[in-house]
């Protein structure tokens, strides 16, 4: 019975010490890094449950959507989208037509469709944050407005495993086992137009990974921020918006759609609200349109 006591209480003073060591380790990451241990594990478990795309994207574009806007956009610049049995659609930002011939107007599903192809065709399907090529597969385009500002929500489902690859220290080598390769990422962006005609930004708004919350995807991107360095969840926001609006509009540094057209007729962008539809639309020279609404 004696040795079985001294058993018990060297077990209890063991658990005590364990126990001890584990919640100095929270408080010191909590001080250290600002990083709440008990949330980012309560917030994984919600990461990790499946996510409904439908719920999620109920404005998902599809081929009809693709086949659309390839129509909108040709009646306009000729042969501008292009489709060969085998080597799927693409824009010929190689061979512009002569001629802008009329305004595109297109919605944000033709919006998504376009982007979509252009993102693919033009940056491999990878946007790169901080030095780390990101899959990314666009999923949803909407358009909003506030206080006549559009907000762009880019859905986008993007692949972290390279990221993943770079979690090689306590706790991270953890935490990776329990981060799913895939994250679905609801990004919400202002477009603002800082420098006139063709000009753009991508303002942060807010931003959910799968079924988390704006607050949570906030302290999720703070954890792996400090692992990693990517950069907090605004950056990351505007890096998406960014990407979207490069393949929709463009400068001299991104082939974008509006941009691309400028040579040839097109005079700028706009986001307008008209009839209960949203539009993205490419501008002529002679188009007097009055501009975002």
């Amino acid at each position: 019975m004696k040795i079985l006591k001294k058993l018990f209480i060297i077990l209890l003073i063991l658990l005590i010490i364990i126990g001890t060591a584990f919640i100095g380790f929270f408080f010191w990451m909590k001080k250290s890094y600002d990083i709440n241990l008990f949330t980012t594990f309560k917030d994984l478990k919600t990461l990790n449950e499946d996510v409904d795309e439908k719920k999620l994207c109920p404005n998902e574009f599809g081929i009809k959507d693709l086949i659309e806007a390839k129509i909108e956009v040709n009646k306009a610049a000729e042969n501008l989208i292009s489709y060969k049995v085998g080597n799927d659609y693409a824009v010929n930002f190689d061979k512009m037509p002569k001629e802008f011939k009329d305004v595109i107007r297109l919605n944000d599903r033709q919006i998504g469709a376009i982007g979509s192809l252009i993102i693919k065709q033009e940056l491999g399907g990878e946007v790169e944050i901080k030095g780390k090529k990101i899959g990314v597969s666009l999923k949803q385009v909407d358009i909003s407005f506030e206080n006549e500002l559009p907000i762009i929500n880019t859905v986008v489902c993007l692949n972290v495993e390279k990221i993943k690859a770079d979690m090689n220290k306590f706790p991270y080598t953890w935490l990776k086992k329990h981060v799913p390769n895939d994250f679905y990422v609801s990004s919400f962006c202002y477009v603002e137009r800082p420098n006139g005609k063709y000009s753009y930004r991508a303002k942060h708004k807010s931003l959910m990974i799968n079924n988390l919350n704006d607050q949570q995807t906030k302290d999720m991107f703070h954890a792996v921020d400090v692992a990693l360095k990517i950069g907090d969840y605004e950056s990351v926001n505007e890096k998406i918006g960014t990407a979207l609006l490069d393949a929709l509009i463009g400068n001299e540094n991104s082939k974008g759609l509006a941009y691309s057209l400028k040579d040839i007729g097109a005079d700028d962008y706009s986001f307008v609200h008209e009839n209960d539809e949203d539009y993205f639309i490419i501008q002529r020279a002679t188009d007097n349109s009055d501009g975002e609404k």
